[in-house]
């Protein structure tokens, strides 16, 4: 006896649904027929019902399977939009590319000078941008940045990707961060930096945003005062006070000292070392509510006693 031979095809969810979409149009004709049928043989009316039963079960596993195509597709360009990100950057931290080469035929088509910042894409020039727009492909070796693409770009060509703002570490990265949070970004953790988020439809609001706090061609980012580190303590019996350094070694020491001190206070309040130790993090988006203005927090740790009262010894950067 001859054996059948198989034919392995790779899924394909999109034929699948045009074909079952095809299918479920054939069985209401079907259905029509059956009908007009009906009213000739009206003496097979039990018949015509079991035949109309049929048809209607085979219509709705055909939605059924078209609802179940249509859940994997979703998911799969979900997948795709969630593997690529847009993040934007303060400008100082984008390395300048000099020269574009075409990605076909390797041939150099456009030369910049060295301080020149252009899109990937389009070779539009973003220079005078106080943040610039990079894609970042996220795979299963962890990330890696495609290069530097500019808003137009980003909206029409990744529109449904994540889009995440990296704010600078100044006074009016603090400020661009909470407006975009009261127009509902979410804010999330970026490495040591608290971002925001948003997706990329809403680029062009960024940049109105930036635009209107930072303004636009006159931007040089901001430096760090002389004495550029900073340990923050807010404590339950009144002390609140700001610290600065020159070094960032004797923040450093200054902020073990007062952990020291902390945890033995701690003590009395049912605290162990280790669990003091564990406290030490990054810190979140509700820290900075009662820090000062210009100070960045690096390392936070925070001792809640109370829905109202902790302590809280803060390690960071105190900006202009």
């Amino acid at each position: 006896m001859r054996a059948e031979r198989t034919v392995r095809t790779e899924p394909n969810e999109w034929l699948a649904r045009k074909s079952l979409r095809k299918a479920l149009s054939l069985i209401h004709r079907a259905k029509d027929l059956a009908n007009k049928a009906e009213h000739h043989m009206p003496d097979e009316a039990e018949a015509f019902t079991e035949l109309q039963m049929a048809l209607q079960a085979a219509s709705d596993t055909a939605r059924f399977l078209i609802r179940v195509a249509t859940a994997r597709i979703d998911a799969r360009l979900e997948g795709d939009r969630e593997s690529r990100e847009i993040i934007v950057y303060p400008k100082r931290l984008i390395k300048p590319k000099a020269i574009v080469y075409d990605a076909e035929t390797g041939e150099v088509i456009y030369k910049a000078e060295p301080d020149t910042i252009v899109c990937d894409v389009c070779n539009n020039d973003l220079t005078s941008e106080p943040y610039v727009p990079t894609l970042v492909i996220h795979d299963a070796n962890g990330h890696y940045v495609w290069g530097v693409i500019c808003p137009e770009c980003a909206l029409k060509y990744h529109a449904n990707t994540r889009l995440t703002l990296v704010p600078d570490f100044s006074k009016a990265g603090k400020e661009l961060r909470a407006e975009l949070i009261r127009r509902g970004w979410r804010p999330c953790q970026f490495g040591d930096i608290v971002a925001v988020r948003a997706r990329t439809d809403h680029i062009q609001e960024l940049y109105e945003v930036i635009h209107s706090l930072l303004g636009r061609g006159n931007y040089d980012g901001v430096e760090p005062v002389k004495s550029g580190w900073a340990v923050f303590v807010d404590t339950i019996d009144g002390v609140r006070a700001m610290m600065t350094f020159d070094d960032m070694e004797e923040a450093l020491f200054d902020m073990l000292d007062r952990l020291t001190e902390l945890a033995r206070i701690a003590e009395e309040n049912g605290y162990t070392l280790s669990e003091v130790l564990k406290l030490i993090r990054h810190p979140k988006p509700e820290d900075y509510e009662g820090l000062p203005e210009d100070f960045e927090p690096i390392i936070v740790c925070k001792l809640d006693y109370d829905v109202r009262e902790h302590d809280l010894i803060a390690l960071g950067r105190l900006m202009k």
